[in-house]
């Protein structure tokens, strides 16, 4: 039966059946009938043996059942029906993958959208940590983006690398998925590993419209937050000689006196950069001035 299920040959699988083949049997590695099917590529075989019996709930040599490998391989049908007789929806594999994570792998946001409609765990991740919210993030998925945050996915949720799902946006310049993820409710000083919070990514970026509406948000609070580096964002726009963005942390209270772990203030580094105007706007307001 294995053989006619590698083969799709779905007549033999059935004359197999009629003559009492073993639809239950798992072989050493894990394999099933239906895993094969599957795996063959053969979703009218794999339907079969599902109907004769054959739904076993093994999994093979990676930690895969069934479901998992429907999903990867985009058998919207299939899933539907194994998660009818019982499979679990948030299952792992040896990668620490679900379903959910393991069909935005594969590129089938369909199935995805599938699983979240059916109570997906939006928030699972996989063995390195890395959330759906995150692989959407990094692949530029809006449209499953979208469906995560519908479904309640942790806005603020950490990637492997310790990023916040905003910083991480920040980071893979996703920046309308950005906006996406603070109106889902993301904590906007949430800082990474090294300390740096969207509004620095957006200092290194340039982006003024970013900026300005994650202090909308209220990075006001976290406007003087310092990296591992001891750089705040003020100090990044006046390396980078980003006078206007310095103007306007400078007006929402960020702090121009701050030294960095070097000992430079934002217009000590605006100098060395050779921006003077920037410079000397922020020098004016260290001695007190409000330009």
């Amino acid at each position: 039966c294995m053989y006619a299920a590698r083969g799709g040959h779905d007549g033999v699988a059935e004359y197999l059946v009629a003559k009492g083949a073993d639809l239950q049997a798992i072989t050493e590695g894990g394999e099933t009938a239906l895993t094969v099917a599957l795996g063959s590529g053969r979703p009218g075989t794999a339907k079969y043996i599902i109907s004769a019996g054959g739904a076993v709930k093994a999994r093979d040599a990676g930690g895969n059942s069934p479901l998992m490998i429907s999903a990867v391989r985009g058998y919207g049908d299939i899933v539907l029906e194994l998660l009818s007789r019982g499979f679990d929806i948030n299952e792992k594999n040896n990668a620490g993958k679900t379903p959910l994570l393991a069909s935005i792998d594969a590129r089938y946001l369909d199935i995805a959208a599938l699983l979240l409609k059916k109570g997906a765990d939006p928030d699972a991740k996989d063995a390195s940590g890395d959330s759906a919210l995150h692989e959407s993030l990094e692949n530029n998925y809006a449209d499953m983006l979208d469906l995560l945050l519908a479904s309640r996915a942790d806005p603020n949720a950490r990637d492997a690398d310790g990023r916040p799902a905003l910083v991480a946006a920040m980071v893979h310049r996703r920046y309308e998925m950005a906006e996406k993820i603070l109106g889902a409710g993301a904590d906007p000083v949430l800082a990474d590993g090294g300390g740096r919070t969207a509004l620095h990514c957006a200092m290194l970026d340039g982006n003024e419209a970013i900026a300005r509406l994650l202090v909308n948000k209220g990075t006001a609070r976290g406007i003087n937050a310092q990296d591992r580096d001891g750089m705040t964002p003020l100090m990044i726009a006046a390396y980078y000689g980003r006078e206007e963005m310095a103007r306007f942390l400078a007006g929402q209270g960020a702090d121009t006196a701050l030294k960095n772990n070097a000992g430079m203030t934002a217009a000590m580094l605006a100098r060395e950069s050779r921006f003077e105007a920037v410079a000397e706007f922020l020098e004016s307001r260290v001695s007190g001035g409000a330009k």
